[in-house]
């Protein structure tokens, strides 16, 4: 029910924008969390609907896993494109390459929040 987590992609976005230390497993740890949480909630309604519906909240439950597994590694290969003016420091800070960094991430967020309602234009 699982997918692939790019750990070491996460690392490395981690270490763009952080001067603590990586733990390892910890991306791969919070997408099982958030799987484990839609598992429940598709237990839960497998026992209140007709068995002919199993097979759809099964392949529904898969795709959501799968889909989030794909956002998790692009939201780890934005974040490692350029790194925090903090951990970079000042000099020769390229505010250019930060601010293309900037609108691919707020791009990918807004295909995630899409579902949840309105999203506020930054």
């Amino acid at each position: 029910m699982y997918y692939s987590i790019d750990e070491s992609a996460a690392r490395v976005a981690h270490d763009m924008n952080s001067f603590f230390q990586f733990e390892a497993g910890t991306a791969t740890l919070e997408y099982q969390g958030k799987v484990d949480e839609a598992a429940a909630l598709a237990s839960e309604r497998k026992a209140r609907v007709d068995p002919q519906h199993h097979d759809k909240i099964d392949r529904l439950l898969d795709a959501y896993a799968r889909k989030l597994a794909d956002w998790y590694n692009k939201h780890f290969a934005i974040e490692s494109r350029y790194p925090s003016v903090m951990v970079a420091g000042p000099a020769k800070f390229d505010n250019r390459k930060k601010e293309k960094q900037n609108q691919a991430r707020a791009a990918h967020w807004k295909c995630i929040r899409r579902d949840q309602g309105p999203v506020e234009q930054d």
